[in-house]
Protein backbone atom coordinates (compact mmCIF):
# COMPACT_ATOMS: atom_id res chain seq x y z
CA UNK A 1 0.00 0.00 0.00
CA UNK A 2 2.58 2.12 0.41
CA UNK A 3 4.23 2.11 -2.54
CA UNK A 4 0.94 2.60 -4.28
CA UNK A 5 1.09 5.84 -2.47
CA UNK A 6 4.85 6.84 -3.66
CA UNK A 7 3.81 6.18 -7.13
CA UNK A 8 0.79 8.33 -6.34
CA UNK A 9 2.41 10.96 -5.27
CA UNK A 10 5.28 10.90 -7.87
CA UNK A 11 2.25 10.96 -9.94
CA UNK A 12 0.86 14.39 -8.35
CA UNK A 13 4.56 16.03 -8.40
CA UNK A 14 5.09 15.46 -12.25
CA UNK A 15 1.76 17.25 -12.91
CA UNK A 16 2.56 20.10 -10.75
CA UNK A 17 5.99 20.85 -12.28
CA UNK A 18 4.18 20.37 -15.75
CA UNK A 19 2.54 23.56 -15.19
CA UNK A 20 4.84 26.08 -12.96
CA UNK A 21 7.36 26.91 -15.88
CA UNK A 22 4.57 27.53 -18.27
CA UNK A 23 2.77 29.56 -15.75
CA UNK A 24 6.25 31.53 -14.82
CA UNK A 25 7.33 32.24 -18.10
CA UNK A 26 4.72 33.99 -18.85
CA UNK A 27 5.08 36.84 -16.27
CA UNK A 28 8.17 37.94 -16.50
CA UNK A 29 11.29 37.89 -19.43
CA UNK A 30 14.61 39.94 -19.37
CA UNK A 31 16.88 39.59 -22.39
CA UNK A 32 20.67 41.50 -21.70
CA UNK A 33 22.92 42.40 -25.21
CA UNK A 34 25.68 43.75 -25.08
CA UNK A 35 26.43 45.64 -28.34
CA UNK A 36 29.37 47.63 -28.01
CA UNK A 37 33.23 48.09 -26.45
CA UNK A 38 34.55 51.33 -25.57
CA UNK A 39 36.81 53.38 -28.05
CA UNK A 40 38.87 55.98 -28.67
CA UNK A 41 37.19 59.92 -27.04
CA UNK A 42 36.49 61.07 -30.99
CA UNK A 43 34.69 57.50 -31.36
CA UNK A 44 32.74 57.41 -27.90
CA UNK A 45 29.82 60.07 -28.33
CA UNK A 46 26.52 58.21 -27.37
CA UNK A 47 28.27 54.70 -27.94
CA UNK A 48 26.23 52.02 -26.28
CA UNK A 49 27.48 49.48 -24.10
CA UNK A 50 24.77 47.22 -22.93
CA UNK A 51 21.01 47.38 -23.07
CA UNK A 52 18.42 45.91 -21.06
CA UNK A 53 14.67 44.87 -21.54
CA UNK A 54 12.07 44.27 -18.64
CA UNK A 55 8.02 43.95 -19.33
CA UNK A 56 5.67 44.24 -16.96
CA UNK A 57 2.78 42.50 -17.48
CA UNK A 58 0.73 43.58 -14.80
CA UNK A 59 1.22 47.67 -15.53
CA UNK A 60 1.32 46.96 -19.24
CA UNK A 61 4.99 48.84 -19.20
CA UNK A 62 8.48 47.93 -20.57
CA UNK A 63 11.83 49.53 -19.39
CA UNK A 64 14.38 49.98 -21.59
CA UNK A 65 17.82 50.58 -19.81
CA UNK A 66 20.85 51.06 -22.02
CA UNK A 67 24.36 52.56 -20.81
CA UNK A 68 26.95 54.28 -23.26
CA UNK A 69 29.79 56.19 -23.50
CA UNK A 70 29.56 60.18 -24.10
CA UNK A 71 31.57 63.19 -24.30
CA UNK A 72 28.87 65.65 -23.63
CA UNK A 73 28.01 66.55 -20.23
CA UNK A 74 24.27 66.36 -19.23
CA UNK A 75 23.68 63.82 -22.39
CA UNK A 76 20.36 61.28 -21.26
CA UNK A 77 21.18 59.61 -24.83
CA UNK A 78 17.61 60.65 -25.79
CA UNK A 79 18.30 59.96 -29.55
CA UNK A 80 18.95 56.19 -28.63
CA UNK A 81 15.56 55.72 -27.93
CA UNK A 82 12.63 56.00 -30.02
CA UNK A 83 8.74 57.41 -29.38
CA UNK A 84 6.93 54.22 -29.71
CA UNK A 85 7.94 50.44 -29.33
CA UNK A 86 7.13 47.65 -31.14
CA UNK A 87 6.86 44.26 -28.99
CA UNK A 88 4.60 41.28 -29.55
CA UNK A 89 1.94 43.38 -32.09
CA UNK A 90 1.48 45.51 -29.46
CA UNK A 91 2.79 49.40 -29.54
CA UNK A 92 4.14 51.01 -26.52
CA UNK A 93 4.87 55.11 -25.97
CA UNK A 94 7.65 56.81 -24.27
CA UNK A 95 6.32 58.42 -21.35
CA UNK A 96 9.75 58.93 -19.26
CA UNK A 97 13.33 58.72 -19.06
CA UNK A 98 16.02 58.96 -16.49
CA UNK A 99 19.69 59.05 -16.72
CA UNK A 100 22.15 58.66 -14.49
CA UNK A 101 26.07 59.27 -14.52
CA UNK A 102 27.87 55.83 -13.48
CA UNK A 103 31.61 56.92 -13.71
CA UNK A 104 33.89 59.55 -15.42
CA UNK A 105 37.35 58.92 -16.88
CA UNK A 106 39.64 62.11 -17.63
CA UNK A 107 41.44 61.04 -21.06
CA UNK A 108 44.37 63.82 -21.38
CA UNK A 109 45.02 65.21 -24.77
CA UNK A 110 48.43 66.78 -26.11
CA UNK A 111 49.26 69.70 -24.53
CA UNK A 112 52.11 72.48 -23.30
CA UNK A 113 52.99 74.49 -20.83
CA UNK A 114 54.57 78.02 -21.16
CA UNK A 115 55.72 80.33 -18.58
CA UNK A 116 55.30 84.11 -19.92
CA UNK A 117 58.51 86.20 -18.93
CA UNK A 118 58.65 87.52 -15.39
CA UNK A 119 58.31 91.17 -14.44
CA UNK A 120 58.68 92.99 -11.27
CA UNK A 121 55.29 94.46 -11.14
CA UNK A 122 51.58 92.61 -11.61
CA UNK A 123 50.38 95.32 -13.66
CA UNK A 124 53.65 95.07 -16.11
CA UNK A 125 51.92 91.73 -16.71
CA UNK A 126 50.68 91.51 -20.24
CA UNK A 127 47.78 88.57 -21.51
CA UNK A 128 49.42 85.48 -23.18
CA UNK A 129 48.94 85.01 -26.63
CA UNK A 130 45.57 82.29 -27.87
CA UNK A 131 47.75 80.82 -29.72
CA UNK A 132 51.20 79.56 -29.83
CA UNK A 133 53.65 77.64 -31.94
CA UNK A 134 55.50 74.74 -30.77
CA UNK A 135 57.35 71.90 -32.45
CA UNK A 136 55.84 72.80 -35.79
CA UNK A 137 52.15 72.60 -34.39
CA UNK A 138 49.63 75.35 -33.40
CA UNK A 139 48.00 75.36 -29.61
CA UNK A 140 45.41 76.86 -28.44
CA UNK A 141 45.45 78.71 -25.07
CA UNK A 142 43.16 76.67 -22.74
CA UNK A 143 44.25 78.35 -19.22
CA UNK A 144 46.52 81.07 -17.61
CA UNK A 145 47.43 80.79 -14.00
CA UNK A 146 49.57 84.13 -11.88
CA UNK A 147 52.32 82.48 -10.33
CA UNK A 148 54.28 84.87 -7.52
CA UNK A 149 57.73 83.98 -7.54
CA UNK A 150 60.06 85.42 -4.14
CA UNK A 151 63.68 85.65 -4.69
CA UNK A 152 66.29 85.61 -1.85
CA UNK A 153 68.97 88.68 -1.62
CA UNK A 154 72.19 88.25 -3.89
CA UNK A 155 75.59 89.30 -4.68
CA UNK A 156 76.29 89.25 -8.50
CA UNK A 157 79.53 90.08 -9.79
CA UNK A 158 78.51 92.62 -12.77
CA UNK A 159 80.63 93.51 -16.10
CA UNK A 160 79.25 96.62 -17.95
CA UNK A 161 80.90 98.51 -21.26
CA UNK A 162 81.41 101.96 -21.70
CA UNK A 163 81.96 103.23 -25.25
CA UNK A 164 84.11 106.44 -25.69
CA UNK A 165 84.60 108.02 -28.98
CA UNK A 166 86.80 111.16 -30.26
CA UNK A 167 89.21 109.94 -27.48
CA UNK A 168 92.65 112.40 -27.79
CA UNK A 169 96.19 111.38 -26.33
CA UNK A 170 96.00 114.06 -23.96
CA UNK A 171 92.68 112.30 -23.01
CA UNK A 172 92.16 110.24 -20.06
CA UNK A 173 89.73 107.32 -20.01
CA UNK A 174 87.93 107.66 -16.31
CA UNK A 175 89.15 105.27 -13.84
CA UNK A 176 85.45 104.82 -12.11
CA UNK A 177 82.26 104.60 -13.84
CA UNK A 178 78.69 104.40 -12.36
CA UNK A 179 76.98 101.42 -13.46
CA UNK A 180 73.19 101.09 -13.07
CA UNK A 181 71.78 97.67 -13.05
CA UNK A 182 67.61 96.54 -12.71
CA UNK A 183 66.98 93.99 -9.96
CA UNK A 184 64.50 91.27 -10.81
CA UNK A 185 61.85 93.96 -9.69
CA UNK A 186 62.66 96.05 -12.08
CA UNK A 187 64.22 98.73 -9.13
CA UNK A 188 67.65 100.49 -10.44
CA UNK A 189 70.42 99.47 -8.48
CA UNK A 190 73.79 101.86 -9.08
CA UNK A 191 77.37 101.72 -7.85
CA UNK A 192 80.25 103.19 -9.38
CA UNK A 193 82.92 100.39 -10.65
CA UNK A 194 86.27 100.34 -11.34
CA UNK A 195 88.25 100.25 -14.76
CA UNK A 196 89.32 96.74 -15.41
CA UNK A 197 90.46 96.87 -19.08
CA UNK A 198 89.95 98.97 -22.27
CA UNK A 199 90.22 98.74 -26.04
CA UNK A 200 90.88 100.40 -29.11
CA UNK A 201 88.22 100.35 -31.70
CA UNK A 202 89.59 102.65 -34.22
CA UNK A 203 91.97 105.31 -34.75
CA UNK A 204 92.63 107.88 -37.29
CA UNK A 205 93.88 111.22 -37.97
CA UNK A 206 91.25 114.57 -37.96
CA UNK A 207 91.61 117.54 -38.67
CA UNK A 208 89.75 119.79 -36.34
CA UNK A 209 92.76 120.09 -33.75
CA UNK A 210 93.61 123.72 -33.41
CA UNK A 211 94.13 125.69 -30.68
CA UNK A 212 94.62 130.15 -30.15
CA UNK A 213 97.67 131.67 -29.72
CA UNK A 214 98.13 135.42 -27.84
CA UNK A 215 101.46 137.26 -28.26
CA UNK A 216 102.08 139.80 -25.10
CA UNK A 217 104.82 142.86 -25.94
CA UNK A 218 103.78 142.22 -29.85
CA UNK A 219 105.59 145.76 -29.92
CA UNK A 220 108.80 144.23 -28.74
CA UNK A 221 111.93 143.10 -31.43
CA UNK A 222 111.33 139.43 -30.34
CA UNK A 223 109.20 137.12 -27.67
CA UNK A 224 109.92 134.00 -26.05
CA UNK A 225 108.03 130.87 -26.25
CA UNK A 226 109.19 128.05 -24.27
CA UNK A 227 112.88 129.31 -23.96
CA UNK A 228 113.19 130.12 -27.58
CA UNK A 229 113.20 133.30 -28.75
CA UNK A 230 111.46 133.70 -32.06
CA UNK A 231 111.88 137.42 -33.97
CA UNK A 232 109.13 139.57 -34.46
CA UNK A 233 108.65 138.99 -38.08
CA UNK A 234 109.23 135.57 -38.17
CA UNK A 235 107.01 132.45 -39.29
CA UNK A 236 104.92 130.94 -36.22
CA UNK A 237 104.83 128.08 -38.04
CA UNK A 238 108.41 127.80 -38.36
CA UNK A 239 108.24 126.93 -34.73
CA UNK A 240 106.07 123.63 -34.57
CA UNK A 241 107.91 121.66 -32.31
CA UNK A 242 108.25 124.53 -29.65
CA UNK A 243 104.36 125.26 -29.63
CA UNK A 244 103.66 121.22 -29.16
CA UNK A 245 106.50 120.91 -26.48
CA UNK A 246 104.76 124.61 -24.70
CA UNK A 247 101.21 122.38 -24.75
CA UNK A 248 102.70 118.98 -23.63
CA UNK A 249 101.56 117.16 -26.98
CA UNK A 250 103.00 114.40 -28.45
CA UNK A 251 103.68 114.88 -32.22
CA UNK A 252 103.12 111.57 -32.97
CA UNK A 253 99.66 112.47 -32.36
CA UNK A 254 99.24 116.05 -33.18
CA UNK A 255 100.52 118.53 -35.86
CA UNK A 256 100.20 121.68 -36.79
CA UNK A 257 99.65 122.87 -40.25
CA UNK A 258 99.05 126.77 -40.21
CA UNK A 259 99.15 129.31 -37.72
CA UNK A 260 97.14 132.54 -38.97
CA UNK A 261 96.85 136.24 -37.29
CA UNK A 262 93.56 136.69 -35.77
CA UNK A 263 93.22 140.21 -36.40
CA UNK A 264 95.71 143.40 -35.43
CA UNK A 265 97.42 144.42 -32.36
CA UNK A 266 95.38 145.73 -29.66
CA UNK A 267 96.57 146.98 -25.58
CA UNK A 268 95.41 145.13 -22.74
CA UNK A 269 96.60 146.19 -19.53
CA UNK A 270 99.00 148.64 -20.65
CA UNK A 271 100.93 145.80 -23.10
CA UNK A 272 100.55 145.67 -26.99
CA UNK A 273 99.22 142.15 -27.66
CA UNK A 274 97.88 140.63 -30.99
CA UNK A 275 96.17 137.08 -31.31
CA UNK A 276 97.12 134.28 -33.76
CA UNK A 277 94.70 130.86 -34.50
CA UNK A 278 97.15 127.80 -34.56
CA UNK A 279 95.28 124.49 -37.00
CA UNK A 280 96.26 121.05 -36.96
CA UNK A 281 95.45 117.13 -37.04
CA UNK A 282 94.99 115.04 -33.66
CA UNK A 283 94.76 111.56 -33.97
CA UNK A 284 91.12 110.24 -32.17
CA UNK A 285 90.54 106.77 -30.92
CA UNK A 286 87.17 104.84 -30.51
CA UNK A 287 87.84 103.15 -27.31
CA UNK A 288 85.69 100.30 -25.20
CA UNK A 289 86.32 100.51 -21.46
CA UNK A 290 85.19 98.05 -19.56
CA UNK A 291 84.18 98.03 -15.61
CA UNK A 292 82.86 95.46 -13.19
CA UNK A 293 82.65 94.51 -9.71
CA UNK A 294 80.43 93.01 -7.33
CA UNK A 295 76.79 94.36 -6.60
CA UNK A 296 74.25 93.51 -4.06
CA UNK A 297 70.68 92.88 -4.93
CA UNK A 298 68.21 92.98 -2.39
CA UNK A 299 65.03 90.42 -1.91
CA UNK A 300 62.57 90.92 -4.86
CA UNK A 301 59.33 89.65 -5.97
CA UNK A 302 58.46 88.58 -9.92
CA UNK A 303 55.10 87.71 -11.49
CA UNK A 304 53.95 85.66 -14.52
CA UNK A 305 51.66 83.56 -16.16
CA UNK A 306 52.21 79.64 -16.24
CA UNK A 307 49.90 78.76 -19.14
CA UNK A 308 48.54 75.45 -20.89
CA UNK A 309 48.08 75.43 -24.68
CA UNK A 310 46.29 72.13 -25.81
CA UNK A 311 46.32 70.70 -29.53
CA UNK A 312 42.85 71.49 -30.89
CA UNK A 313 43.02 68.20 -32.78
CA UNK A 314 43.53 65.93 -29.64
CA UNK A 315 41.97 67.94 -26.19
CA UNK A 316 41.74 66.82 -22.89
CA UNK A 317 38.64 64.72 -23.28
CA UNK A 318 36.32 63.19 -20.21
CA UNK A 319 34.23 60.35 -21.16
CA UNK A 320 30.45 60.22 -19.12
CA UNK A 321 29.52 56.62 -18.82
CA UNK A 322 25.55 57.20 -18.64
CA UNK A 323 22.50 54.48 -17.56
CA UNK A 324 19.16 56.00 -18.78
CA UNK A 325 16.25 54.22 -18.38
CA UNK A 326 13.11 54.50 -20.71
CA UNK A 327 9.74 53.64 -20.04
CA UNK A 328 7.14 52.89 -22.57
CA UNK A 329 3.45 52.27 -21.66
CA UNK A 330 1.37 50.02 -24.16
CA UNK A 331 -0.70 52.09 -25.89
CA UNK A 332 -4.51 51.84 -25.85
CA UNK A 333 -5.84 51.29 -29.47
CA UNK A 334 -9.79 51.69 -29.94
CA UNK A 335 -11.15 48.79 -31.33
CA UNK A 336 -12.81 49.54 -35.05
CA UNK A 337 -16.58 49.17 -35.27
CA UNK A 338 -17.30 46.10 -36.62
CA UNK A 339 -19.68 45.73 -39.66
CA UNK A 340 -22.81 44.83 -38.98
CA UNK A 341 -23.83 41.25 -39.81
CA UNK A 342 -26.30 39.61 -42.28
CA UNK A 343 -29.73 39.03 -40.72
CA UNK A 344 -29.92 35.39 -39.97
CA UNK A 345 -32.74 33.24 -38.37
CA UNK A 346 -32.17 33.79 -34.49
CA UNK A 347 -29.78 30.83 -33.11
CA UNK A 348 -30.80 29.15 -29.92
CA UNK A 349 -28.42 30.19 -27.11
CA UNK A 350 -25.16 27.89 -26.69
CA UNK A 351 -25.66 24.85 -24.18
CA UNK A 352 -23.14 24.61 -21.63
CA UNK A 353 -20.99 22.02 -23.58
CA UNK A 354 -20.39 24.45 -26.12
CA UNK A 355 -19.31 26.75 -23.53
CA UNK A 356 -17.10 24.70 -22.00
CA UNK A 357 -15.45 24.65 -25.37
CA UNK A 358 -15.29 27.81 -26.41
CA UNK A 359 -13.41 28.31 -23.15
CA UNK A 360 -11.15 25.25 -23.59
CA UNK A 361 -10.02 27.22 -26.83
CA UNK A 362 -9.28 30.13 -25.51
CA UNK A 363 -7.28 29.05 -22.49
CA UNK A 364 -5.21 25.79 -23.77
CA UNK A 365 -2.64 26.20 -21.18
CA UNK A 366 -4.88 26.66 -18.05
CA UNK A 367 -7.68 23.77 -19.97
CA UNK A 368 -4.23 21.51 -20.26
CA UNK A 369 -3.48 21.76 -16.67
CA UNK A 370 -6.90 21.23 -15.46
CA UNK A 371 -7.23 18.43 -17.45
CA UNK A 372 -4.14 16.96 -16.33
CA UNK A 373 -5.30 17.46 -12.61
CA UNK A 374 -8.29 15.73 -13.33
CA UNK A 375 -6.84 12.63 -14.93
CA UNK A 376 -4.39 12.42 -12.48
CA UNK A 377 -7.25 12.50 -9.42
CA UNK A 378 -9.27 9.70 -11.87
CA UNK A 379 -6.17 7.38 -11.72
CA UNK A 380 -5.89 8.49 -7.96
CA UNK A 381 -9.16 7.31 -7.78
CA UNK A 382 -9.82 4.08 -8.94
CA UNK A 383 -6.46 2.86 -7.45
CA UNK A 384 -7.63 3.53 -4.37
CA UNK A 385 -11.62 1.55 -4.96
CA UNK A 386 -9.15 -1.36 -6.55
CA UNK A 387 -6.85 -1.55 -3.38
CA UNK A 388 -10.15 -1.07 -1.30
CA UNK A 389 -11.71 -3.75 -2.90
CA UNK A 390 -8.64 -6.32 -2.90
CA UNK A 391 -8.28 -5.74 0.72
CA UNK A 392 -12.48 -7.05 0.73
CA UNK A 393 -11.68 -10.03 -0.85
CA UNK A 394 -8.87 -11.64 1.18
CA UNK A 395 -11.21 -10.97 4.26
CA UNK A 396 -13.83 -12.72 2.89
CA UNK A 397 -11.93 -15.68 1.99
CA UNK A 398 -13.01 -19.46 3.45
CA UNK A 399 -10.92 -22.04 4.39
CA UNK A 400 -11.72 -25.65 3.53
CA UNK A 401 -10.73 -28.43 5.23
CA UNK A 402 -10.62 -32.46 4.02
CA UNK A 403 -11.92 -34.24 6.57
CA UNK A 404 -11.07 -37.91 4.78
CA UNK A 405 -7.51 -37.08 4.77
CA UNK A 406 -7.80 -35.72 8.45
CA UNK A 407 -9.24 -39.00 9.59
CA UNK A 408 -6.65 -41.17 8.05
CA UNK A 409 -3.88 -39.30 9.92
Amino acid sequence: MKYKMKKLMILSMSAIMLMSPITGYAENQTNTYITSEKGTPSELNNQIESSNEIQNKNTDEITLTKVFSTVTENDTGRELFSDTYEKDGNTYELVDLKSEVKDTQNIEGTSYIYTTEKVGKESDLKDPDETIEHNGKTYQLKSKELKTYHNEAETKYVERSVIYTGIEDRDQVPELAEIVETDLSGNEVSKYMPLIKMTVEKENWDSSFTFPIKITDYDADSFILNGTEIPKNAKLIDYEDEFLKYLNLDRDYYRITSIEWDGNEYTSNGSVCRNAVAKGDKVIRDITAIYGGEMVFGETTQYAYECIYVDPENPDTTVYTVETTATYKKVNVTPEEPEPEPLTPEVPNKNFMNRVIDWVVSHPIIALSIGTVFIVGIIILILFILSKKKEKEEKQKVEIIDFDKKDKE
